[in-house]
């Protein structure tokens, strides 16, 4: 399921989310669709997780020398980029010759981050409440974009490794 603008605001409360004005989203030549979405829901970026959506990705920096890949977001060091150059999936971009999958599209991966954390971020500290946070973030990510977990070696599925074993 992917969230609505609504259920995403009252969420993450509206001061949460990270919104880019139109025209610079419209100046990287991305689809409208795509502009729609940071420009007026945008993505969640509170201060106490892995995902750091701040200043750094104000003007959505190009991370490659081709320009192709802008970047949304970090988890730690490595860029979560929209990839202009394959119909705008997310990837993560760990080195200059590797990307790994992490979304289909934009909307997708804010979805993702929506049911990451409702599901898993806050839980209790006991291995039973690990596996049931990560088989029930399995499934809201199945059903927003089954790609995103349908390999061992995705982005998702080691996010899902790690709650799993409750390391995140």
């Amino acid at each position: 399921m992917i969230p609505d603008f609504n259920q995403i605001s009252s969420f993450w409360e509206h001061n949460q989310l990270k919104r880019w004005p139109k025209e610079p989203l419209k100046a990287c030549g991305l689809s409208n669709d795509v502009v729609v979405y940071l420009s007026s829901v945008g993505l969640p970026c509170p201060n106490d997780w892995p995902w750091e959506i701040d200043s750094r990705v104000d003007s959505l920096p190009c991370v490659d020398t081709d320009g192709t890949l802008l970047a949304i977001t970090y988890d730690g060091v490595v860029p979560i980029c929209i990839d202009r150059s394959k119909s705008e999936r997310v990837v993560a971009v760990e080195s200059m010759e590797t990307s790994r999958f992490v979304n289909s599209t934009v909307m997708q991966f804010g979805a993702c981050l929506y049911h990451f954390r409702s599901r898993a971020y806050y839980r209790s500290a006991d291995t039973d409440s690990d596996r049931e946070a990560a088989e029930k973030l399995y499934l809201d990510i199945i059903e927003t974009d089954p790609i995103a977990v349908a390999e061992p070696n995705l982005y998702w599925t080691g996010i899902l490794s790690q709650v799993f074993e409750g390391r995140l």
